[in-house]
């Protein structure tokens, strides 16, 4: 799948071993990333200001994403598809790359639910969807149905 990560999922993803972490992690070996410039702007100035990163983790984060993301820009898309307008660049890029998810914490896009058919999922919404995707291709599906208590062969 193609996943566009949002950039509040990609700093807490980067700053801490909790949830974030576990869906980049997932997101980076069995799917597709999706990023743009504008996210990885986004990303650095995150660390570097709110967070206070060093230069010197921040660049190799950039760096890093650079090379396992699927570079993409935007379509534009118009003013009012979001409530906040510098939100709109994600959507953009989840149109422009043909995203299955869109995965972040902001309520905003959060609220839309979806856009053109993309579905806008927090990081919990969509680990707990690829949890169930994967125990249901481990259940076997061979084995037939039967009620308890009835036999197998009628008389």
């Amino acid at each position: 799948m193609k996943i566009v990560l949002d950039t509040n999922v990609l700093i807490a993803a980067h700053v801490a071993r909790g949830l974030a972490h576990s869906v980049f992690e997932l997101c980076l070996n069995e799917h597709t990333i999706i990023l743009s410039s504008s996210i990885l702007k986004e990303l650095a100035n995150g660390l570097l200001k709110k967070i206070g990163q060093p230069p010197s983790i921040a660049g190799p984060i950039i760096e890093q994403l650079k090379r396992i993301a699927d570079i993409r820009e935007p379509v534009p898309v118009p003013a009012g598809s979001c409530r906040d307008s510098g939100d709109l660049h994600v959507l953009g890029l989840a149109a422009a790359a043909g995203a299955d998810r869109i995965v972040t914490g902001d309520d905003d896009l959060l609220a839309l639910g979806s856009f053109r058919g993309i579905p806008i999922v927090s990081p919990r919404e969509f680990w707990d969807e690829r949890r169930r995707a994967k125990q249901t291709v481990h259940e076997s599906p061979a084995l037939p149905f039967r009620r308890p208590g009835r036999s197998k062969a009628r008389k």
